[in-house]
């Protein structure tokens, strides 16, 4: 009876490890495509403003 106790409270400890770094690792991974969306924005934002100054340099030219 004590030996079935003990296993079960290793694996329920084993199992709560797991959802645990589930969690954390879900977490990670969406702060990294969070990331990686602002990244785009501010490639493109920057791009746009670019493509601005040189219609504005042909212009002025």
């Amino acid at each position: 009876m004590k030996f079935w106790f003990i296993l079960l409270v290793i694996i329920i400890i084993l199992f709560g490890l797991f959802i645990l770094i589930n969690i954390i690792y879900n977490k990670f991974q969406d702060y990294i495509i969070k990331i990686n969306e602002v990244d785009g924005k501010i490639d493109e934002a920057l791009r746009n403003k670019y493509d601005i100054i040189l219609k504005l340099n042909n212009i002025i030219k």
